[in-house]
C-alpha cells in the first residue's frame, strides 16, 4: 500500500478584489475566512476543504499566481460543491451578484439535481444534491432513459 501523500487539497481561482471577494464567499458559500496573507485569502469550509482567492497575475507565466491575460473573458475554473439544500442554496444565490442557471435533473433522480452557478468574479461552480439511489442499478437504470 503506497502511504498518503495529500493531507489536503486546496483550490485557487482568481479574483480581483480580494477583501470583496472573501466577504462573498463567507456571505454566500458559509465558509470561515482564515486570516488573510499578502495577495492571497484562504477560506475554510471544513478541516480539510480549502479555496484560495488570489489577485491573479495577467503577465508572468512563471508566477504562481499566473492567470492569463484573458481569465475574466474565458473562466476555466469549474469546481463542484455538493449541498444538502439543492433548493434553498439555489434560491440564496439569486441575489449575490454571479450568474445561477436553472437546476436540472428531476426530483428524487438518482443521479441527484444540479445547477451551475458563478462568483461575482466569473468562476463557476456545479452545485449538486449529490446521488439519491441504493444501488449501480438505480445509476444504469437513470442514464438509459
Amino acid at each position: 500500500m503506497t502511504a498518503k501523500r495529500i493531507e489536503q487539497l486546496t483550490i485557487g481561482i482568481p479574483v480581483h478584489n480580494l477583501q470583496e471577494a472573501a466577504g462573498w464567499y463567507e456571505t454566500y458559500m458559509g465558509c470561515e475566512v482564515v486570516p488573510p496573507m499578502l495577495g492571497y485569502v484562504d477560506l475554510k469550509f471544513t478541516e480539510n476543504q480549502k479555496l484560495l482567492l488570489f489577485k491573479p497575475n495577467t503577465t508572468d507565466s512563471k508566477e504562481i499566481f499566473y492567470a492569463g491575460a484573458n481569465y475574466r473573458e474565458n473562466p476555466h475554473y469549474l469546481l463542484r460543491v455538493t449541498v444538502l439544500d439543492i433548493e434553498g442554496f439555489h434560491e440564496s444565490l439569486k441575489d449575490s451578484g454571479g450568474q445561477v442557471e436553472e437546476i436540472i435533473g428531476e426530483q428524487g433522480a438518482a443521479l441527484g439535481r444540479a445547477f451551475i452557478f458563478s462568483d461575482p468574479y466569473g468562476n463557476r461552480f456545479l452545485a449538486w444534491s449529490g446521488f439519491h439511489c441504493d444501488s449501480k442499478n438505480d445509476l444504469l437504470k437513470d442514464l438509459n432513459r
